[in-house]
């Protein structure tokens, strides 16, 4: 289990956190039984979020921060959806972000506190 989580969070660092929450989510090759996206999210995001940012910032997604998403946007999300939609929620509190002039981190908190 522990080289999966390493391996999954090498991929964050080196290709991005779409890439890391695909290969830790669902079928992915280095999904952990058991282990939900609002688990290893936070593994991508505490281990990763400062690696590189042009490649995109790993942020949690949790069940909070979906229920927050459902209740906030017209689009239905799923926790534990597909990278496609990690990846749109990503470009969304990364637009958020810069239209309040803050980080996408502090968008992604104050989803999960909603």
């Amino acid at each position: 289990m522990a080289d999966k989580l390493a391996k999954g969070l090498d991929l964050a660092q080196r290709e991005g956190p779409v890439s890391a929450y695909r290969a830790l989510g669902g079928g992915g090759r280095f999904k952990v039984r058991y282990l939900a996206a609002g688990f290893f999210t936070k593994l991508l995001y505490f281990g990763g979020y400062d690696t590189k940012p042009l490649l995109g910032r790993p942020l949690i997604y949790d069940s909070n921060v979906v229920a927050a998403l459902n209740k906030w946007t017209n689009d239905t999300w799923k926790v534990d959806g597909p990278a496609e939609m990690y990846s749109r929620y990503l470009d969304l509190a990364a637009d958020w972000a810069s239209e309040a002039g803050t980080d996408a981190d502090v968008v992604e908190r104050a989803l999960f506190g909603r």
